[in-house]
């Protein structure tokens, strides 16, 4: 083989331009909590706003139009538990395979829970909060933090009372309670 091949070189690009766009991304979630979605509705709606403020017929109110409904979509889209649940395992496994603080990866196990659409995906999310925020804040404490998610978000209340009723079994994840 006189030099790489053109699949290797691809691959390698891809990677190097993954680890530029997501190194930021995964820093940011390592250092602490992240909520993505209320920076996405504020885009959505300063949008909307500039497309009500710009001339009706106008380039600019249909482009403020477009980039309005697209970040609809994706707060649609991110907000589909077919999505986000294995989005936030993703994450969690991630960042406590990099080490990450306990708070950190555990805040992304606790959105995984309120994804946990089914008695699988509950059982995962237990197992994830009782290795993260099980070990750092305590049972008793990640229960109750696990209660004030459902009453304040309450569209989540029931897959969240899933995972409690998970997070309670004798055994979560060869995890002893």
């Amino acid at each position: 083989m006189k030099g790489p091949r053109p699949a290797m070189l691809a691959g390698a690009l891809i990677v190097l331009g993954a680890a530029v766009f997501l190194g930021p991304g995964y820093a940011a979630l390592c250092a602490g909590p992240v909520d993505t979605y209320p920076a996405i509705a504020a885009a959505r709606d300063q949008a909307a706003q500039e497309a009500q403020a710009a001339a009706p017929a106008s380039a600019p109110a249909g482009l403020a139009h477009i980039q309005a409904g697209a970040l609809s979509l994706v707060l649609v889209v991110k907000q589909a538990d077919y999505v986000s649940f294995p989005a936030h395992v993703a994450a969690g496994l991630a960042l406590e395979a990099g080490r990450c603080p306990l708070s950190s990866s555990g805040d992304q196990w606790r959105k995984a829970a309120g994804h946990a659409w089914a008695d699988w995906p509950a059982q995962v999310a237990a197992a994830g909060l009782a290795r993260t925020l099980g070990r750092f804040e305590g049972p008793e404490r990640t229960l109750a933090l696990l209660r004030a998610y459902a009453a304040s978000e309450p569209w989540h209340a029931a897959k969240l009372a899933r995972v409690i009723a998970a997070f309670q079994g004798p055994s979560v994840g060869g995890v002893r309670q």
